[in-house]
């Protein structure tokens, strides 16, 4: 986070780089990329971490939020992962609903790929 001239700053610089993108897609054929279904607790964090940086941009206050959000996030991963595989799991155990499901495969088939790639290169 930081002053509000700064976060205006960041913003703009992300959606000049998205409009770069885009206008690179579309010249190489690929197809418009687009959000096809959100999961209401993305969309709650991202409201939450909005209001976090208004705070914060408003008192000109620099908090870490990334860093914080993600020591919780990394506690949270873990409690869902009983203790006698988090040693040999990759990913913990896939979510409930359909959606969470299909992005744990993705995430699952991701990890495996970085993983045999860094096997591959000796890392």
């Amino acid at each position: 986070t930081g002053p509000r001239d700064e976060a205006r700053a960041q913003a703009r610089s992300f959606f000049d780089s998205r409009k770069a993108q885009a206008a690179q897609d579309k010249a190489t054929g690929r197809q418009p990329r687009s959000v096809t279904e959100v999961p209401s607790d993305l969309i709650f964090f991202w409201r939450v971490v909005g209001l976090l940086r208004g705070l914060c941009s408003t008192l000109r206050a620099r908090v870490p939020l990334l860093q914080l959000l993600s020591l919780r996030a990394r506690i949270a991963i873990a409690s869902l992962t009983p203790p006698p595989q988090r040693a040999i799991a990759r990913v913990c155990a896939p979510p409930p609903t359909r959606l969470h499901a299909r992005l744990h495969a993705r995430l699952q088939a991701r990890l495996q790929a970085l993983l045999s790639e860094a096997w591959d290169d000796g890392g």
